[in-house]
């Protein structure tokens, strides 16, 4: 699946090719040349990008094909250490809408798109890249969820930026609930670790006491 590097590779030769013929193509009078100039910068440009493009849908179509041969697939769900208590709590992960991160709404609409997601990766945490997740903001992503979801669910992201990485990191579109067996890793020193036994227990325990919490205070409040 590097169809989009070949296709880029080949798309950068035909664009070289063509504007080192075009002088040859065009009459040597000085407004013809420059003209002709621009015309065929903008031409390598189309070419390109539009082959990149062209090897980047191929790529995502023979993912989603090789996932979908299976019922289920193991994703990764990365997110801070607050996040995952509150996901846990609910045992459900819900889509949300872009996160802005101080940029503008018209560049976060332009990579993530105006839909509700949940964003995800294949596999495990460290089966993906931090560079390849086509995102800025993984600092405080110190933890994460992997279990095994329906790969019916899993959408490619919607703007081109992102579909760059479409192999990297998917969507999922609906909610999804966490089952009791999911794993959950930590970030260390930049290495993903999997928490096990007592360590593993304690998130889930902790959650389900915020839970509880949240359930008896809703219960007080409604008797005033």
């Amino acid at each position: 699946m590097y169809y989009k590097l070949k296709y880029f590779l080949l798309g950068s030769l035909l664009a070289a090719a063509l504007v080192c013929l075009t002088p040859y193509l065009v009459s040597s009078d000085e407004d013809s040349s420059l003209y002709a100039g621009w015309a065929s910068g903008f031409a390598a440009l189309v070419i390109i990008f539009g082959l990149l493009h062209l090897g980047i849908e191929r790529d995502n179509r023979i993912f989603l094909e090789t996932i979908r041969r299976h019922e289920k697939c193991l994703i990764s769900h990365r997110l801070s250490g607050k996040r995952l208590l509150h996901k846990l709590a609910r045992r459900q992960l819900l889509p949300y809408p872009p996160v802005r991160s101080g940029l503008p709404k018209f560049l976060v609409d332009l990579m993530d798109g105006k839909e509700k997601s949940i964003w995800v990766s294949p596999g495990a945490p460290a089966d993906v890249q931090q560079l390849l997740l086509g995102t800025f903001s993984t600092k405080e992503w110190v933890m994460a969820l992997s279990f095994e979801v329906s790969s019916a669910d899993i959408v490619m992201p919607p703007t081109l930026i992102k579909r760059l990485f479409g192999t990297s990191q998917q969507r999922i579109l609906k909610t999804v609930d966490i089952p009791d067996d999911a794993d959950i890793y930590t970030r260390v020193s930049g290495r993903w670790e999997k928490l096990e036994g007592k360590e593993r227990d304690q998130w889930f325990d902790l959650a389900d006491r915020i839970a509880s919490n949240k359930r008896m205070l809703r219960r007080a409040l409604k008797q005033f």
